[in-house]
């Protein structure tokens, strides 16, 4: 019987021992592994939202300036008193532009008369009209202002 009591209080303390050292450490991880993984989220958003920002100002700094020729554009276009003088003038003024700005596909103007004049001449059909676009009847809508579309997709996919 005495083996049996020693045993018995060996294995209270032992078991007294092991609860009080695996509890606190178990529970020190938790709170650690806790903090730890709301620590990096936060780091994960503030990194992506820097990212969006840096992406933000690169495509401004992209967009804003073609914006402005495309102010000059319409000044210079609309001067001229002709159809036929303002497609000319157009289309000089679009392929000089294009030279200059080799990261463009293409750039165009859309008329009232349902013209278009493009930078680089394609037979877009002979039903082409452009005023049937979003980006003709949203630039129409919004007259005097610069707008942005969506970006057209072309047909070409070069990998």
């Amino acid at each position: 019987m005495k083996t049996r009591k020693r045993f018995t209080v060996k294995y209270r303390l032992l078991s007294a021992f092991i609860i009080l050292l695996l509890v606190p450490t178990t529970l020190i991880g938790l709170f650690s592994y806790q903090k730890s993984k709301e620590e990096l989220e936060k780091h994960y958003i503030k990194s992506a939202s820097e990212s969006v920002n840096v992406i933000n100002n690169m495509v401004t700094s992209i967009i804003e300036p073609k914006m402005d020729n495309v102010s000059i554009f319409s000044e210079e276009i609309q001067a001229s008193s002709s159809e036929e003088e303002n497609s000319t003038k157009s289309q000089s003024l679009l392929d000089d532009y294009m030279k200059f700005h080799q990261d463009l596909d293409t750039v165009y103007v859309g008329t009232e008369l349902g013209t278009m004049i493009r930078s680089q001449q394609k037979d877009l059909g002979s039903d082409y009209d452009p005023r049937e676009r979003p980006w003709y009847q949203l630039a129409m809508e919004n007259k005097g202002e610069v707008v942005v579309t969506d970006p057209l997709c072309l047909q070409e996919l070069v990998i």
